[in-house]
């Protein structure tokens, strides 16, 4: 809030408000970056953000300021540990991070941004890069429990077939069906990710030489992928933390053994930077307006990544090979379906009941029509992901020939696996054949199989043998494994350690 007379602002909330921050927010921070509505002359200007100094340099707390502790966590304890109010906390007008909008000495206000949901937009927007780190962060986490439990169950031996401890719980289908699939799922978001890191680069270099339509579009389309990605891998993340969890029995439960802490870390990742289900709202939201483009009379031909892309899922033609669930591009062609069928199911529901009912656009979107918002963000997710991997397979020339093999099992495994989970929907839908939709399981069955597991056929592709070098590959050193079970677990149990580890080196 701001005087014209006066070369400084204030904020005065009408009662008290809290806010949180980061761990260092009640223990270190001097300044921090706040959002706020900025009102001039009891004007309202929309959302902005200010750099605040809530800290003198002896770190004692600003007059007009009260931060608090939040008390402790559920697993990961250094998210939003402060809460922190205002109250008649005058600061100087360079407070205002003018990179959109600007306040001069005399009052005059100025933004490039026209209206006031535009500049709170532009304001959330800089959570992008967040987005993409937070997710690297859990897909490392999904990761890391991957590498633990694979590693726990190629070691662990129990009973065989002649009744003697001597087979590794890896070959028994119950592992390795509970965990390939995961691991797939991680290769494939892993390609997703790395695909959003390259178009987050492209747009930051590219938006300075377009125009000012191209570059909002370019944004517009990095945001759905910032947004789609953190959300999946951070769902992903906490799926993968509790079944490895699960599958490593008693010793998974032990603290020890770190999964505890990456469960921790998965739900602190759904919720920092945007809660997904917000974020998937976020995701349809933006592909309908961009569906509503390309159909008004007289748009103009796509330009843009993105559109081009959802322009030819618009005119989506029957497959023209083979419809066979072995074919992946058959696969990523009935995940085009579903994405297709389930946004133009919601841009109809939503034309629908707000032009012929009368009914207000928020109590469709926000009251009616959840379900569908959802189920259309994350079909487009699960194809996206999926596409760039194939084209990341079709495209390396790095690959040996028995690599590509296995990495196009892999694949393959992940698309029916979003089937399988899927599966209700296209049966109901008509999209998959009874037949086909029985013979799902089946085949995912298959590619989880190990040649220990199973009689040895030339017709069958032994994925499961391959899991343990699929982990290893993630790349990730024993210092920062660290679980015992995923190390020397043997040696780790000689001793009364009471659950600490007391020489990492030595289990190394």
């Amino acid at each position: 809030m701001t005087e014209k007379q006066k070369s400084s602002s204030f904020t005065h909330p009408p009662h008290s408000r809290r806010s949180t921050g980061s761990p260092i927010l009640h223990f270190h921070a001097q300044w921090m970056v706040t959002f706020a509505q900025l009102i001039i002359d009891g004007k309202e200007h929309g959302v902005h953000t200010f750099l605040l100094r809530i800290r003198n340099p002896d770190m004692s707390i600003c007059k007009g300021v009260r931060v608090e502790d939040m008390g402790y966590k559920m697993g990961c304890n250094g998210v939003d540990n402060g809460k922190i109010w205002f109250n008649n906390y005058r600061v100087p007008l360079t407070a205002l991070l003018n990179a959109h909008s600007n306040l001069t000495e005399d009052g005059t206000y100025t933004s490039a941004v026209s209206s006031k949901r535009g500049r709170f937009l532009a304001v959330a927007d800089q959570l992008l890069s967040g987005r993409i780190c937070i997710a690297a962060m859990c897909l490392g986490s999904a990761k890391l429990c991957l590498a633990i439990a694979v590693r726990y169950a190629a070691t662990r031996l129990a009973v065989g077939a002649q009744g003697a401890s001597d087979t590794p719980i890896m070959t028994y289908q119950l592992q390795l069906r509970a965990l390939l699939p995961l691991v797939a799922r991680s290769y494939v978001l892993a390609s997703g990710l790395n695909f959003v890191k390259d178009q987050y680069l492209r747009t930051q270099n590219e938006k300075k030489n377009l125009d000012a339509a191209q570059a909002n579009q370019l944004h517009v389309e990095l945001v759905i992928l910032c947004s789609a990605i953190k959300a999946q891998v951070t769902w992903h993340n906490n799926e993968t933390a509790n079944i490895s969890r699960e599958r490593c029995g008693g010793q998974g439960y032990l603290a020890v053994n770190r999964f505890g802490q990456q469960i921790g870390f998965a739900h602190a990742g759904m919720t920092a930077e945007g809660d997904n289900r917000v974020l998937m709202q976020k995701v349809s939201k933006e592909i309908l307006d961009i569906f509503t483009k390309l159909m008004t009379k007289g748009a103009p031909a796509p330009q843009t990544p993105l559109a081009k892309e959802l322009a030819e899922l618009m005119r989506l033609k029957d497959f023209s090979g083979e419809k066979k669930l072995t074919d992946v591009n058959y696969l990523l062609h009935l995940l085009k379906q579903r994405e297709a069928k389930l946004f133009t199911q919601l841009g109809k529901a939503l034309m629908v009941k707000t032009s012929q009912e009368k009914k207000p656009l928020f109590e469709v979107w926000m009251r009616e029509e959840s379900d569908l918002i959802q189920g259309a963000a994350s079909a487009f997710g699960e194809r996206k992901w999926l596409q760039v991997s194939l084209e990341n397979l079709s495209s390396s020339k790095a690959l040996d020939q028995s690599s590509q093999s296995v990495l196009s099992d892999v694949v393959r495994l992940y698309a029916l696996d979003c089937i399988q989970r899927d599966l209700g929907w296209f049966l109901s839908e008509q999209v998959l054949p009874v037949d086909q939709g029985k013979r799902v399981a089946e085949l995912i069955r298959d590619l989880c199989l190990s040649s220990h597991s199973s009689s040895p056929s030339e017709t069958k592709a032994y994925v499961g043998d391959h899991i343990l070098p699929l982990v290893e590959s993630f790349g990730i050193p024993d210092e920062v494994l660290a679980a015992p079970i995923g190390l020397d677990w043997v040696k780790f149990n000689e001793t009364d350690n009471r659950g600490e580890i007391e020489n990492l080196r030595a289990l190394l």
